[in-house]
């Protein structure tokens, strides 16, 4: 009997000791950037404790907090959209992340006919080393008007394969998924944001060790075009690809190994930019 009531004490108290450890949590913060690790350029904190990506016109970045890992977790944060260049963008919590191709991301697009109509949506999305980061649900949220330069605060909050989003106070998605049962946490998107006050409370669990071999796949390639005016893109019966912007004309031609090139004006005369696609070389 005495040995049942010590068996059960002593569970009572790795159970309080349990509780009071994740209720302790911790503030992130960036620093000099030891205890993270950046994909897609370097990432920095003001000294207003912003935590932001690299300042430059960027497709993807991701910054992971290397120092720790959990499984069940709860982090509270703020992000702000920025408006600079073309006045899209997306940012996003990366959360149980294995490595820099492998997490769940929970994710805040903004621009073009989001911005006019007020409309806030997010998603909750899994990458999952395909090169691909797949939607598992995106939703509309109303009651929050989505708008550049201004804060948001989200809760994300993970127990078990459950995992609930709240933004400004208001319910956001919630989905059932147990692909990732543990990891990293971390931020993500595209285009200008900042995020700040950011808490972390959960269980930890033994630290991975950071594969540094895993980087962001780069599908995309500069075009010879602007942004601050908007191109317009089409298919042509062929399957060309092509795309206007202001008095220039971009078309796809094919380029072997099913790749393709991009030509200005319909010239046959282009130069190589990067591995997937050709810039054009002046015609004449």
């Amino acid at each position: 009997m005495k040995c049942l009531k010590w068996r059960y004490g002593m569970i009572l108290i790795l159970s309080l000791l349990a509780i009071v450890s994740e209720s302790r949590g911790e503030t992130l913060v960036f620093d000099d950037g030891s205890q993270w690790r950046c994909l897609g350029g370097p990432w920095q904190e003001t000294e207003d404790r912003q935590i932001q990506p690299p300042q430059k016109r960027n497709i993807h970045s991701r910054a992971f907090w290397i120092d720790k890992a959990f499984s069940d977790v709860t982090v509270e944060f703020e992000y702000n959209p920025g408006y600079t260049d073309s006045g899209a963008g997306n940012a996003g919590l990366i959360l149980r992340a294995a490595d820099g191709g492998h997490f769940t991301l929970i994710h805040f697009p903004w621009g073009g006919q989001t911005l006019r109509s007020k409309n806030f949506w997010m998603g909750i999305a899994k990458v999952s080393g395909d090169r691909y980061v797949r939607n598992l649900k995106f939703e509309l949220i109303p009651g929050v008007p989505t708008e550049t330069e201004r804060w948001y605060k989200v809760k994300v909050e993970a127990r078990g394969p459950h995992i609930r989003v709240w933004v400004n106070g208001r319910r956001g998605v919630e989905i059932n998924d147990d692909t990732f049962g543990s990891g990293f946490i971390g931020f993500a998107g595209y285009g200008y944001y900042a995020f700040r006050n950011v808490t972390v409370v959960g269980a930890e669990v033994p630290t991975p060790k950071w594969d540094e071999s895993v980087q962001i796949h780069q599908p995309e390639t500069e075009l010879p075009i602007g942004s601050r005016t908007m191109p317009t893109g089409c298919m042509a019966p062929n399957g060309d690809v092509l795309i206007g912007w202001r008095q220039t004309l971009l078309r796809s031609t094919k380029a072997g190994h099913g790749r393709r090139r991009l030509c200005r004006n319909m010239s046959p005369a282009c130069t190589t930019m990067a591995p997937h696609y050709s810039v054009p070389r002046a015609a004449g």
